[in-house]
């Protein structure tokens, strides 16, 4: 699906439709649209045809997980940080992307200093994708920068009402089983054992979806749009994302893995990752029992733990104190080492 070749194809973030470059047009053309939706496409999908890779990703939560602040946050990562330690650049496919992160995820979070509203749902608004380019540096024969390897990065937000109904979730959201790759985050503030030991020492938010069933309808989504028997593994890579690990700090020991910085600069450190992961999975048995690592196990062939804070610290009501992000990029630098646009440093 994703080899590169004379023959490419590129999914169109609308209706998933997948088209064939050759087929759509050329540069001299000022609009580009889906032949099967009539949807105007970014003209950025005719570049790099030959190395480039077209990655549709679900960034998925309940109520309350900080999808949107994460959001607001990645994506200014990669346009910053990532991009001096990776060697890419990020930019932005059409005037609504651009727009859309400006006014309604970059202002209210680094200019206003206020969290970022929710995402309306389905039901009330057509999901809107935040298309990128993200181009990968490289050197030519005589040593020369270009660009090596483009990825064409399509970021879904979902609304967290979205996932108190099944019906609503598979009827308006059919990008989450078309995608190349899932950001699942999950609020530990909403497990019960968790709850019980933070009581009194931090501000704990209203009871939402628990953790399990979000799992649950995910994976019954995707199994019954491809029609998979109750014994396949679900192929679609799943990084599971606890988010506010910054609230978890009374229950941590010092010198925990989530206590410093990512290692994964300039390439997926394989043994960061396990670090972390396996502090993660030892959480997750202590807080149910191992419940959840049951249900990933059972339901996806490929599956990433990791812990996160988009801001460092709690905000103050609707006021943000600070920004100071903890691990944001690593599911999605996971999910890029996947694809082979970031290398591996094995253990």
């Amino acid at each position: 699906m994703f080899g590169f070749g004379k023959s490419r194809t590129v999914t169109c973030p609308y209706c998933f439709e997948r088209l064939a470059l050759e087929n759509l047009g050329n540069r001299s053309s000022t609009k580009l649209k889906c032949r099967a939706c009539s949807t105007q496409l970014p003209l950025s999908f005719l570049d790099y045809k030959s190395n480039a890779k077209d990655l549709l990703f679900s960034i998925i939560g309940a109520k309350d997980t900080g999808k949107s602040n994460y959001i607001a946050v990645l994506i200014n990562e990669l346009r910053g940080a990532f991009g001096a330690q990776f060697d890419t650049v990020l930019r932005a496919n059409d005037d609504p992307t651009s727009n859309r992160y400006r006014d309604e995820y970059y202002h209210p979070l680094y200019r206003d200093k206020t969290v970022v509203k929710v995402t309306a749902s389905a039901l009330a608004r057509k999901p809107e994708p935040l298309s990128y380019t993200l181009a990968f540096g490289g050197k030519s024969f005589f040593g020369r920068p270009k660009v090596s390897q483009v990825a064409f990065l399509t970021l879904f937000d979902t609304a967290g009402e979205d996932f108190n109904s099944e019906d609503t979730l598979s009827t308006h959201n059919r990008y989450i089983f078309n995608s190349h790759g899932i950001i699942l985050l999950l609020d530990p503030l909403q497990l019960p054992q968790v709850r019980d030991r933070l009581k009194g020492s931090v501000t704990l938010p209203a009871i939402r979806t628990d953790a399990g069933d979000i799992i649950d309808r995910v994976a019954r989504l995707i199994r019954k749009a491809y029609k998979l028997r109750a014994n396949d593994l679900i192929k679609i890579p799943i990084a599971i994302a606890f988010t506010k690990c910054d609230a978890l700090r009374p229950l941590m020991t010092p010198g925990t893995p989530l206590s410093y910085v990512s290692k994964h600069v300039g390439y997926f450190d394989e043994s960061d990752y396990e670090d972390v992961a396996g502090f993660i999975r030892a959480l997750i048995v202590d807080w149910t029992d191992g419940a959840l690592l049951q249900q990933l196990k059972l339901g996806f062939k490929h599956y990433g733990l990791f812990g996160l804070s988009a801001l460092g610290e709690a905000p103050s009501g609707p006021k943000v104190t600070a920004i100071r992000p903890m691990r944001v990029t690593d599911p999605l630098i996971w999910h890029l080492a996947r694809q082979r646009l970031v290398r591996h440093k094995r253990n």
